[in-house]
């Protein structure tokens, strides 16, 4: 196989543990692909993938804490294994072995679930005085929020009504009006996907321009869907109203509930069923 063809096969894995696993593997002898450096191949893998390299170093980072401290857990495939709760996981470590070691197991299991463990890490946090919480955490939590809904979309890509012939890329980020991801039907570009994230200012400015983005993407790709977490409130009444208002006929609105105990099936919920 050519390693080009190799790379391909990586970028196109669905399953982040074993897409992780090989491009780990890879980025250990960049040589043997024709580049000079890591760096350079994780660009290219990236590239295949429609995405920028900063989105492939979550996946990388909770597959090397695995290996370092959970290697049965290797055995597991993604989907059993959801990448946020590995984080989740990683974080409860680092500020206490003792408490990570206890909770590991019972995490790869099922008996422990991502909002139990969100929980041990908020305990531990305010036990450290607060370390942890500072920082970047803002941008951590949308990210884990982002990959929450790419893994739900993944699962259950039926939730907008196109049959089996649907598919779900990550888009290409050097796009005229770039967004998340693509739907695809029958191989075809149809809707774009942009994910917003959890967020406490969402003044009316930012909620127009969120939309006019939304707006372009309609424009670009036919049909855009843009998700945002019922986290929102009172603004995506708003946004609903807004939409109608200026008709925005080709952006379909979802709201997602990333609450632990809403049915996976239930998460996403779409102005529209069809497209």
């Amino acid at each position: 196989m050519e390693k080009t063809d190799f790379l391909q096969n990586i970028a196109q894995d669905p399953d982040w543990l074993s897409f992780a696993e090989s491009l780990s593997s890879a980025l250990r002898n960049p040589g043997e692909y024709g580049f000079t450096d890591s760096e350079r191949l994780l660009a290219r893998v990236a590239e295949m993938k429609g995405s920028d390299p900063s989105s492939l170093r979550n996946p990388l980072k909770a597959y090397s804490w695995l290996e370092r401290n959970a290697q049965d857990a290797l055995k597991l495939t993604g989907q059993k294994l959801p990448m946020t709760g590995v984080l989740t996981l990683s974080q409860i470590w680092e500020l206490s072995q003792e408490v990570g070691s206890n909770t590991a197991p019972k995490f790869f299991k099922g008996v422990l679930t991502r909002k139990d463990l969100k929980t041990i890490l908020k305990d531990l946090q305010q036990q450290k005085g607060g370390r942890g919480v500072r920082g970047h955490e803002r941008y951590k939590n949308a990210a884990e929020f982002e990959q929450l809904v790419r893994d739900y979309l993944a699962e259950y890509v039926d939730v907008f009504g196109m049959g089996p012939e649907v598919k779900i890329t990550p888009s290409n980020k050097d796009a005229m009006v770039p967004s998340d991801l693509t739907i695809l039907f029958k191989g075809k570009p149809v809707a774009a996907i942009e994910i917003k994230s959890h967020r406490h200012k969402r003044h009316r400015r930012f909620l127009v321009e969120t939309l006019a983005m939304a707006s372009l993407l309609g424009k670009e790709y036919h049909q855009s869907v843009l998700i945002v977490p019922s986290s929102w409130g009172n603004s995506i009444s708003e946004m609903k109203e807004m939409i109608s208002r200026l008709g925005l006929s080709r952006v379909v609105l979802g709201v997602f509930r990333d609450e632990p105990d809403v049915h996976p099936r239930e998460r996403l919920w779409l102005s529209e069923r069809s497209f």
